[in-house]
Formats: structure tokens, C-alpha cells, sequence
């Protein structure tokens, strides 16, 4: 079998040779034709003009002398010359003889040579038409390319012959011999090749030599490899029941996030129970299983160039059980075929991750009311205005100071004045957007934050909305309501300042003056307001 895979690749070569040479050949006789073809129509029509030359001077003189006798003698003598088939003399003063037969006037190949004075070099007084014998010229163009296309090939051929001769003398044999020593050393054996006589310092005695160091060093390779494999599956075992055991979440996958391997934790963390759904996983994305996805997709990007990254990432609550938090460490690491992969090592974190939002929400929010309260609002304040510098809109800022609250909180209690402000914060809440800042700034006191963006800020609508609102009676209970009512004043960004604690200062002195010129209205800041 050896033996016929060697001969067909010797038969390869030598067909290979054989067709290079065969192409390149063509696309020399190629060449060769059609500038050997050229260059014989070109030299027709030299001969042609030579001819003209010739007599040219002969001509004239018939021509200028309208000598049709002169004429026909000349027109006889360059119609002896096989390369003209017909010709025509013409003088200017109306004589014309032809000669041979005369081929339409429209034909391409048809040469007009002028006919000047003898006398007068710049006066024309006639004209020669020659018509060549365009199918002889061809033909003799033809046959010269021929011949001189078939001398090329045979030169061709012969080359050809001599080069797979060659290449089968020195090459195909040696490589035969080459190829069937070496298929009969076993991996690992110490038998080596014998370098070919009259080849010891050519390129088959360097092929040999450095087979040999290969044979030489697959030799030391294997010897190695047995030591090393026995320590492998050892490590193996220890690897595996490692990734097996461990009690956080192991997955890796690629840098977009398709899982490539995970253990037994993940799956607990994941809620895959059956096993030929995890089977399934593999391939999956990793992002699939959190409810931000593209957070995940960044850690797995951003892990590259800061390796050990950690974050906190929310599962999606794909049965119902509620948001699941898993604490995420992202680290690059190599295949062994060098391929970058993702391994994310995952804890769940919910208890403390639940705690840490709760905690953050009872430190923003107001515990009656659910709205911001004043510390969490500035962050949340500056951010707006900020962005409302940048993109040159307007900010209005409502100081709303509830009007007739103390009676209720005095006459009868604390908790019909709780009850108050919570419907208060709820009525608030269905005047504005849903981009709006409500804010308990304290006691009865409420700041709504509202921008213009992209639709024109009408303040004075929207403080007339809220106080339609605040005005309607509040239902305490079955037999006690209260009337309330507020006083608001308004500020704007940055119409009246960029600060906004100075926003908050103005605010506060317009709504004083509402609540001097009798309470339940609204007054917008402006210069001569006191603040």
C-alpha cells in the first residue's frame, strides 16, 4: 500500500511537471503566434508603402501630366507584385485608370498614398489607392507563425522530457527511497535511515540528516511523555474532583459568553435539575441566566484586561422563587490550544444582597411617605442639573408648604396627620412625570423637581394642577375629613441660579409671599420677591 501512495505521488510530480511546462508552453506558443502573425502584417504593409515609394515620382508626373498610358503602365507594374490585388490612379483634373480588380471602395484594408507635384513639392495633383491582397498576406503571416509556433513546441517538448527525467532521477527516486525507509522505523525504535550514496551533501542527504534528528528526538519525546502521563491522570483525578466537589458555581466560557464546561454547582445555583437539560447548557450563553445580560457580557470583556474582576449580578427568576443574587468572579485563562477562555466562579449572595438594597432604600426614602427624602435627593439633584446645563433646557423647583396641616396634626392626632401626608405624596405623585423628583424635604414641607426637556416648562399650569389637587378634603375617616390646601413658590434653572440650594433659598421666599397674601396659591420667584 505504501508502495502505491509513493508511486502515485512520483506520478503526481511528474503530471504536475508535465502540465506546468504544457501551460506555460501554450502561453508561449501563444504569444509567440500573434506577435509573429503581427509582425508579418506588419511588414506587408512596409512592403506595400516601399512599393509606392518606388514609383511614386513616376506616378506624379502621369498624374500631372493626366497621361493615362504612363498611368496604365505603372498601375501594370505594381500589379505584377502578389501582395496587391488591385489598384487605382487618380489626378486631380478628372483622369483615372485602375488595375487588377478593383475591391469596394468601402473595405477597411484599402491604403490612400498622395500624389504631389514634381514640380511644386505642396501641390497635391493626385492619388494612388492600393488594394491589398489581404487574404495572401494573412495566409503567408499565418504559416510563418505556424511554423515558428511548431518549432517552439518540439523545443518545448523536449525540455519538458528532460526536466521529469530529471526530477524523477533526482528527486522522485531518492524521496521514493526516503519515504519507504522511514515507514518502516517504529515510533521509538533506534533504528535510523542511511543517507543515499552520491547524495551526502545535497538537499536529500540534509533531509535525511534532519529526519534522523527528528526520528531522534520523537524517540525522547515518547520516553518523556510515558513519565508525564502517568503524573497527568494523577493531577487529572486531583483537578476533577476538585471542579466536582467545590461548593461555588465553576463555568467557563468564551469571551461572548457560550459555555464551553461548568460542575455540579452551578447547576444548583442555576435550578438545573436534569441532567440532559444540563447537557443542553453547554453551548449556551452565560448571559442567558441574568436578568442584566449585558453587564455580564462586559465583565466577561473587561476580565481580559483586569483579571480577578467581581461583581454582584442578579439571576433572572425563571420559576418564581424571587430575584437571586450571585457574587461573580471573572478571570481569563488559556486552552491548550491557546484559546482565551472566560471562568467565572459564582456564590449566591442573595440574603446579603437583599439586605444591602433594603438598606439602601430605607436610607433614600421617606418610611411614611416612600418618597425621597432630602439627604438621598442632592446626589439625584445635581445629576439633573447637570444634565440640564449640558443640553440647555430648563429646571422648575416647587417649594410646597401644606396650608391648615398643624390643626390636623393638634385636634385630631398624629396619625390623621400621617394619614395626610401620605395622601398628599400620593396626590403629588399623579400630578408630575414619570422622570419628576418628589422630595419630603421635612414636616409638611415638599419639593418637586421638574424639567422641560423636550416639551416647553409651563410651571404655572402644572403649580395650578398640584393645587386643584392638594385642595380637594382628605377622608380621615367615616365621619372626620380635612381641608388643607398648600402654598408653593417656584424657582428656575438657571434662570434664577445654577445653585440649587440658592434655587431652594428663592423657592422658599416666593412661597412665604404666598402664604402672606393669603395661602392656597402659587408665586413664581423673581426679582423683587424677597428671598
Amino acid at each position: 500500500m505504501w508502495n502505491s501512495i509513493q508511486t502515485k505521488l512520483a506520478v503526481r510530480a511528474g503530471t504536475s511537471i508535465a502540465l506546468g511546462s504544457t501551460i506555460l508552453s501554450v502561453a508561449l506558443s501563444s504569444t509567440f503566434f500573434y506577435r509573429t502573425y503581427n509582425a508579418e502584417l506588419l511588414a506587408a504593409d512596409t512592403r506595400i508603402t516601399q512599393l509606392v515609394k518606388t514609383v511614386e515620382y513616376s506616378t506624379a508626373i502621369a498624374t500631372y501630366l493626366d497621361n493615362r498610358e504612363l498611368a496604365k503602365e505603372i498601375g501594370r507594374g505594381l500589379i505584377s507584385n502578389d501582395i496587391v490585388s488591385a489598384l487605382a490612379i487618380s489626378s486631380l483634373n478628372g483622369m483615372h485608370v485602375t488595375s487588377g480588380k478593383i475591391l469596394s471602395t468601402t473595405q477597411t484594408s484599402s491604403k490612400n498614398f498622395p500624389l504631389m507635384s514634381p514640380f511644386i513639392e505642396t501641390e497635391q495633383v493626385g492619388e494612388i489607392t492600393i488594394h491589398p491582397n489581404q487574404e495572401l498576406i494573412e495566409n503567408t503571416a499565418r504559416k510563418a507563425a505556424l511554423f515558428n509556433v511548431f518549432i517552439l513546441s518540439i523545443l518545448s517538448l523536449a525540455l519538458v522530457a528532460l526536466a521529469i527525467f530529471l526530477a524523477h532521477c533526482q528527486l522522485a527516486k531518492p524521496l521514493k527511497y526516503l519515504s519507504g525507509a522511514l515507514h518502516k522505523i517504529q515510533p521509538g525504535s533506534p533504528q535510523r535511515i542511511k543517507v543515499i550514496q552520491n547524495h551526502y551533501r545535497d538537499e536529500i542527504g540534509l533531509l535525511v540528516n534532519d529526519t534522523n534528528r527528528l526520528l531522534n528526538s520523537a524517540q525522547t519525546t515518547l520516553e518523556t511523555e510515558r513519565n508525564l502521563r502517568i503524573e497527568i491522570e494523577l493531577l487529572e483525578k486531583q483537578f476533577r474532583l476538585i471542579f466536582e466537589k467545590a461548593s461555588g458555581g465553576i463555568v467557563l466560557t468564551d469571551q461572548q459568553g457560550q459555555i464551553k464546561m461548568f460542575n455540579p454547582s452551578f447547576m444548583r445555583l442555576t435550578n438545573t435539575t436534569d441532567i440532559n437539560e444540563a447537557k443542553s447548557n453547554k453551548g449556551k450563553n452565560l448571559t442567558d441566566f441574568f436578568s442584566n445580560p449585558s453587564v455580564v457580557l462586559n465583565a466577561l470583556q473587561e476580565c481580559i484586561k483586569t483579571p480577578g474582576l467581581a461583581l454582584d449580578i442578579k439571576l433572572r427568576d425563571i420559576d418564581g422563587s424571587g430575584a437571586r443574587w450571585l457574587h461573580g468572579l471573572f478571570s481569563p485563562v488559556s486552552d491548550a490550544a491557546e484559546q482565551i477562555l472566560i471562568e467565572c466562579i459564582l456564590y449566591d449572595v442573595s440574603e446579603r444582597a437583599q439586605r444591602e438594597i433594603q438598606a439602601r432604600i430605607d436610607a433614600e426614602h421617606d418610611p411614611l411617605t416612600g418618597l425621597l427624602n432630602r439627604r438621598a435627593c442632592k446626589k439625584n439633584i445635581q445629576k439633573i442639573l447637570n444634565t440640564a446645563e449640558q443640553e440647555n433646557y430648563k429646571i422648575g423647583v416647587f417649594l410646597i408648604d401644606l396650608d391648615h396641616f398643624k390643626p390636623v396634626n393638634d385636634t385630631i392626632g398624629h396619625e390623621a396627620g400621617d394619614h395626610v401626608l401620605k395622601e398628599v405624596a400620593i396626590r403629588l405623585l399623579n400630578c408630575v412625570r414619570n422622570d419628576d423628583l418628589v422630595i419630603r424635604w421635612g414636616g409638611d414641607e415638599f419639593v418637586i423637581v421638574t424639567a422641560e426637556k423636550n416639551r416647553k416648562l409651563n410651571l404655572e399650569l402644572s403649580a395650578q394642577r398640584i393645587l386643584d389637587r392638594l385642595i380637594t378634603k382628605i377622608e380621615l375617616n367615616s365621619k372626620q375629613s380635612a381641608n388643607i390646601g398648600a402654598s408653593i413658590g417656584i424657582s428656575i434653572f438657571p434662570d434664577h441660579s445654577q445653585d440649587f440650594n440658592e434655587l431652594i433659598k428663592l423657592a422658599d421666599g416666593a412661597m412665604y409671599q404666598a402664604k402672606t397674601q393669603g395661602r392656597n396659591r402659587y408665586i413664581l420667584h423673581s426679582p423683587a420677591t424677597p428671598s
